[in-house]
């Protein structure tokens, strides 16, 4: 079992979360994770380490080392995409693409739709 299998359990534990729901909310492939788990990968792809990381709001250097550095400022008139505030409701779909893809969603129209998704689950029962 890699190091960074521990870390992305500990990751789920602490979210109250199993490795097979991360899966489903993020789109990654549960095999990932059982590859991972068994040693046959010792770490993941850069992209599937980023998306992961964003999901519970820690740096890629952590899944890889454990050690949670200090990220750079963010540049001048650019900002950060609230990722893991908005996770319970992020799923796989266009909300996910939509956010990975246009970094000009300002936290405004981010709420708005995140009280859309909230609003239509209720109706929905779920």
């Amino acid at each position: 079992m890699s190091n960074m299998y521990e870390r992305i359990v500990d990751l789920c534990n602490g979210a109250g979360i199993k490795p097979g729901k991360l899966c489903a909310e993020t789109g990654l492939s549960r095999g990932m994770l059982t590859d991972l788990k068994m040693g046959r990968t010792k770490e993941l792809s850069a992209k599937n380490s980023r998306i992961i990381a964003d999901y519970f709001g820690v740096s890629v250097d952590y899944l890889l080392t454990g050690e949670q550095k200090e990220k750079a400022p963010t540049p001048e008139g650019e900002r950060e995409l609230p990722f893991a505030n908005y996770r319970d409701v992020l799923q796989e779909g266009g909300i996910r693409l939509l956010l990975d893809a246009d970094a000009k969603v300002s936290k405004a129209d981010l709420d708005d739709i995140v009280e859309f998704i909230k609003f239509k689950q209720r109706k929905n029962g779920r």
